[in-house]
């Protein structure tokens, strides 16, 4: 990111891609950096995960990446939540050894957690990532920075 600051350049920074998910589907790559989403710069990935999560389902997008130093332009179609739980679920139990669910409406109020963000660990791999680094079964993560 620091050549793309020497030359004015602000976005966010793709360090991984859902397999068969919608970025994937739509031509994104590893280490691609979003530059403009739907015309509107992108700033960082805050931004461009609440211009996202903005959008309606189903509804196709038009992103500005840089790739190897040029501007390329995308479309990507936005896939609603169960989708993309689907997929990401998949990724955690082959990368990280674990399961996971949508925390249930119940819980998001007692916990205060913002609707549809994180998830709650339903199985761990005795010898998964996860577990080695000390979570349980029932855990809530929340968010991954």
């Amino acid at each position: 990111m620091d050549k793309l600051a020497d030359e004015g350049h602000k976005g966010a920074l793709i360090v991984d891609l859902a397999k068969g998910g919608p970025a994937e589907k739509a031509g994104m790559k590893k280490d691609d950096v979003v530059i403009a989403y739907q015309g509107k710069e992108v700033a960082d990935s805050s931004v461009l995960r609440n211009n996202v999560a903005e959008t309606p389902m189903g509804q196709e997008a038009k992103l500005i990446i840089l790739r190897g130093g040029k501007k390329e332009e995308l479309t990507v179609k936005i896939g609603s939540l169960e989708e993309t739980t689907k997929i990401l679920a998949a990724s955690m139990k082959e990368r990280l050894g674990a399961e996971v669910r949508i925390p249930t409406p119940r819980e998001v109020e007692k916990y205060g957690l913002n609707a549809n963000r994180g998830v709650v660990i339903t199985w761990l791999d005795s010898k998964g990532p996860l577990k080695e680094a000390g979570f349980e079964v029932g855990d809530m993560i929340s968010m991954i920075a």
